[in-house]
C-alpha cells in the first residue's frame, strides 16, 4: 500500500552490530537522495547514497563507539525525517 507520509525507522534499537534502516518517502517528496549518520556531537559518520524512494539499508555498526547517533533521510534538498540510533 502506498504511504502518504514519510517514514523512517531503525530495528533493533539500541543495536550490537547489524542495523536495518527502513525509510519510505511517501507522497511528500519526490526524490530521496541520502541516509546521513552523525554523533550526538554532530560528528559525521558516514553518507548513504540512496537510489529509491522507500527501501531498507543494512547497517554494520560493530566498530562503532557506544553512544546515540542520529540518522537523517535526506530528500529534495533538504533533511526531511530524523531517528535516534543507540548503539549498545
Amino acid at each position: 500500500p502506498e504511504v502518504s507520509q514519510t517514514q523512517l525507522s531503525v530495528t533493533p534499537n539500541p543495536a550490537e552490530l547489524l542495523v536495518v534502516v527502513s525509510y519510505n518517502l511517501g507522497a511528500d517528496y519526490k526524490k530521496a537522495e541520502n541516509l546521513t549518520i552523525y554523533t550526538a556531537e554532530g560528528r559525521l559518520v558516514t553518507t548513504i547514497k540512496l537510489q529509491e524512494n522507500r527501501g531498507d539499508i543494512l547497517l554494520d555498526t560493530a566498530n562503532w563507539p557506544s553512544g546515540t547517533y542520529i540518522i537523517s533521510l535526506q530528500a529534495d534538498g533538504k533533511a526531511v525525517k530524523h531517528q535516534k540510533l543507540i548503539k549498545k
